[in-house]
This record gives structure tokens, C-alpha cells and sequence, in this order.
């Protein structure tokens, strides 16, 4: 998922984003915003959609949210039974400043991606303001110093 299906699945009121309940035809609605072949003929998208169970659709759409959403750090408030991110506005801003990218560059990153990097320059950030966060893991941190011993050692 990029930050664009996100913001399009969003945008469409998706309840496997929004938290309520669904129909069969929401299911549907999630698989044909997240096709990657945009230009697949519907008729064969019907086609290949009707032999989907729909538990296990549910639960495969469910796990997949879970993977895409798993190092989101962003608390999430409900208003109104709805849950809220951060905004598009302020990932398509973080790195155009951050790394001069434009705006569609941006949009098409995979989620993912968005959380890593996310956490990257708030940990440099913090850094740079003598505050200590971190998402590493005591073993990533041990392997980054070893990593960094040896290149200082070899110059």
C-alpha cells in the first residue's frame, strides 16, 4: 500500500481503515482500489473476485492492514468512530523538505517505507536536540556500532 491507495482508500470511506462494519461489496471495493494493474478489465476483475471466500478475504485484508500499519508510530485517536493518522499534507511535506522528493515520488511510497523513514529523522532529530529516541532494538544497536568500530578502525 502507498501513501496514495491510503489517502484513496480514505478517501472512499473504506471501513477497514475507518473501523466499522463491512459488506461483501466493501471487500471488493478494498481489492479493486489496491489492484496494481489499474487497467485490468472489470469484468475480469468480477470474474476472479466471486470464488473469494469471504472469511478468508476479511482475514487476509485484516493481516495485511496489520503488516502496513505495524511500525506506525502515530497514536491514533478515535473522533467519531473514525481513526485518524497523520495527515498527507505533512508526509508530502516532511520529505520534500527532508529529502527535496516531489509530491508523487511521495505519494507512491509503500507505507512501510513512510513508517521507517518516519522514525529515522525523528530519531535524528532527536539527536541533534540531545533527546534520546529510539526504535532500535538493543541487538541493531550493538551491530551498528560494531559495523561503524570497523570502518573507523580500517581508515
Amino acid at each position: 500500500m502507498t501513501l496514495l491507495d491510503y489517502y484513496t482508500l480514505l478517501h472512499a470511506e473504506s471501513p477497514f481503515l475507518l473501523g466499522t462494519d463491512y459488506t461483501v461489496g466493501d471487500i471488493a471495493v478494498f481489492l479493486w482500489l489496491l489492484l496494481e494493474d489499474k487497467n485490468q478489465d472489470r469484468k475480469e476483475f468480477v470474474k476472479g473476485i466471486k470464488d473469494i471466500k469471504i472469511v478468508d478475504a476479511e482475514k487476509d485484508i485484516l493481516t495485511y492492514l496489520d503488516e502496513v500499519f505495524s511500525e506506525c508510530d502515530t497514536l491514533q485517536e478515535k473522533q467519531n468512530g473514525k481513526s485518524h493518522a497523520s495527515s498527507i499534507a505533512y508526509q508530502v511535506d516532511l520529505y520534500a523538505r527532508e529529502y527535496g522528493w516531489q509530491a508523487e515520488e511521495i505519494l507512491n511510497l509503500p507505507m512501510s517505507q513512510i513508517f521507517q523513514l518516519n522514525t529515522v529523522i525523528a530519531e535524528r532529530y532527536s539527536r541533534e536536540n540531545n533527546r534520546g529516541y529510539s526504535k532500535l532494538r538493543k541487538v541493531d544497536t550493538v551491530m551498528l556500532e560494531q559495523m561503524f568500530n570497523r570502518t573507523t578502525d580500517s581508515n
